[in-house]
């Protein structure tokens, strides 16, 4: 029963936050966030993706070079 009240109090909370606070407040905090926060791909799984990346868009480059007639 002490989770459910938490969690009611834990609701009211940033109820009474979001009515409280001016919206565009609320708007900057949230610009400030995604600014601050790399992407998720490069949080969850490193420089893999970008090497990938990098590696696959070189090989595509390449390809068109390699065609005969070109």
């Amino acid at each position: 029963m002490s989770i459910m009240r938490d969690l009611a109090k834990l609701a009211a909370e940033k109820l009474i936050y979001t009515l409280e606070t001016p919206r565009e407040v609320r708007r900057e905090q949230r610009a400030r966030r995604c600014v601050k926060r790399e992407p998720w791909m490069t949080r969850y799984f490193g420089m893999l993706p970008m090497s990938l990346h990098v590696w696959w868009s070189g090989r595509r480059s390449r390809r068109g070079k390699n065609t005969p007639g070109a």
